[in-house]
């Protein structure tokens, strides 16, 4: 490649000069500013590559590659980890180098129309990023294997010791709504017996798709399973052998979409003006056209709502959606809000079943002896903090105190290695400490964004008589008040990890 000056764009409105640029001018820039920030640079033949330890992390080899490629506009230079790949952008890894983006193409102007379209970085990690730098990506996890990598016999599990997440005092109205494990039927093997088949209907009041409600049959086991079925266009959904497993062996486009659970009842009662329940399951469905209400539900769960199917709800007078106490029912309230807002509902309601117990839905509130009108009334914001609490927030404590065990192994790891002698591998492992203590600190920021996330969720409730209003605060501060601790305790935890690896606490932990 030549690296003969030529000029740039000519000379238009807007820029009655066109300055000379050269082939190579943002690679010498990069290696310029690469080289003053790393101690080894190794320029190859051509002289359009280099490799260096990267900046953005703590590396032992070379490993950053720099290149300059031809473009229509001249030229520019990419950056490439061969460590960490490419997680981060070109906008990154300028910065990281002390440069601008506009840098890293030889002729500037040229810059603002290539970057590199990356998700939208929030507010958190836009402070974290320039604390920590490019972290690299997580050294292997070896808490569970650690006896083994010490060929030690592990020890009997000490049923005396506490969780590690300590909770306020006990509040069975409380603890119902701490996020708790799942059974995962993917992980398990089941034993399932059919229950009921629920039939979704076309505007012709014929089947075209089909979910099977099952349980498990194991003693003491509660899994349940939603197999799905379609029917093969233009076939008889009285034959067995027309219902195929997906779409795809049923014949359908890709295009295909299904519909609302009684999507007929459904566009009869908005164009009447009657109010239209939304329920979170089949069942409850059922249970709810018991009780003589315009009821509906999505296939697929909880979690499944697609925005389509809030289509029928344009411009419907009042939609009561009812929700499961646990964090999916959480989660679809704020979903919902937004969709059928997006569609013009008028007025828009969300409730918990009376009865308290843990993933209680509208059926358990019926059979319990609650009529519909003891179904419990809350504002979307208090669903929102309960939301935030029992996912992002989880989500943050959960990897501290994975990382709290990983930097304990690694340290005991490190001390033993050095002990035998094996002083590199041990002071790697106490590297690979320092790395999980960073991303302790990470989920701790993350875990103070959700904090106040609940806080301002909480706030939005209007302090008045209104007793939906009344109710959702009171349900909302109990968000607080949980993640509050969760907080407390997750700071300990934080600071005392970058004691234990000899380094000086962030102030934001």
């Amino acid at each position: 490649m030549s690296l003969a000056a030529r000029p740039g764009p000519p000379p238009g409105p807007g820029r009655p000069e066109a300055p000379l640029w050269r082939v190579g001018d943002s690679l010498d820039r990069v290696v310029d500013a690469v080289t003053a920030r790393v101690a080894s640079v190794k320029q190859l033949p051509d002289g359009v590559m280099v490799n260096c330890i990267n900046p953005a992390h703590p590396d032992r080899h070379p490993s950053l590659h720099i290149s300059h490629v031809d473009t229509e506009h001249g030229g520019r230079t990419l950056f490439h980890c061969h460590s960490c790949g490419n997680t981060a952008t070109q906008q990154d890894f300028a910065a990281w180098a002390g440069l601008e983006y506009d840098d890293l193409f030889d002729d500037r102007r040229w810059g603002f129309h290539h970057r590199d379209a990356g998700p939208e970085k929030s507010v958190r990690q836009r402070r974290t990023g320039p604390t920590y730098g490019r972290l690299g990506p997580l050294p292997k996890p070896i808490a569970t294997t650690l006896y083994e990598l010490l060929g030690l016999p592990k020890p009997e599990a000490d049923p005396a010791k506490e969780e590690h997440l300590p909770k306020p005092e006990a509040d069975p109205a409380k603890e119902e709504h701490l996020p708790k494990p799942e059974a995962d039927p993917a992980k398990e093997e089941h034993t399932y017996a059919a229950v009921e088949t629920y039939l979704y209907l076309d505007e012709w009041a014929k089947p075209f798709h089909r979910v099977h409600r099952q349980r498990c049959t194991d003693d003491g086991c509660t899994v349940k399973n939603f197999p799905q079925e379609y029917l093969r266009a233009g076939s008889d959904p009285a034959i067995e052998r027309n219902w195929a497993t997906s779409k795809e062996k049923a014949g359908l486009p890709y295009t295909w979409a299904t519909r609302l659970y009684r999507h007929a009842q459904v566009e009869l009662a908005v164009a009447d003006g009657m109010p239209v329940w939304i329920f979170e399951g089949e069942k409850d469905v059922h249970t709810a056209e018991g009780e003589a209400l315009v009821a509906t539900t999505n296939p697929g769960g909880g979690k499944n709502f697609a925005a389509h199917l809030a289509e029928p709800f344009r411009g419907a007078g009042e939609v009561c959606a009812v929700h499961d106490r646990d964090e999916v029912g959480y989660a679809r309230a704020v979903r919902l809000e937004e969709l059928l807002n997006n569609v013009g509902a008028q007025r828009v309601r969300h409730f918990l079943p009376a009865t308290t117990a843990a993933k209680s839905d509208f059926t358990d509130h019926i059979e319990a002896g609650y009529p519909v009108e003891d179904l419990v009334e809350l504002p979307v914001a208090a669903f929102a903090a309960w939301h935030t609490l029992s996912s992002t927030a989880a989500a943050a404590v959960a990897t501290v105190f994975t990382c709290e065990s990983e930097v304990d192994a690694r340290l005991r790891l490190a001390e033993h290695e050095t002990a035998q002698g094996r002083r590199t591998a041990g002071a790697d492992n106490r590297r690979y400490a320092s790395r999980w203590v960073k991303e302790a600190a990470r989920a701790h920021a993350k875990l103070v964004d959700a904090v106040r996330a609940i806080t301002s969720s909480s706030a939005g409730i209007p302090v008045d008589d209104n007793p939906v209003h009344a109710a959702g605060l009171a349900w909302a501060r109990e968000a607080v008040e949980v993640a509050g601790t969760q907080l407390r305790t997750v700071t300990g935890v934080v600071q005392a990890l970058f004691e234990k690896v000899g380094e000086i606490t962030p102030p934001e932990v």
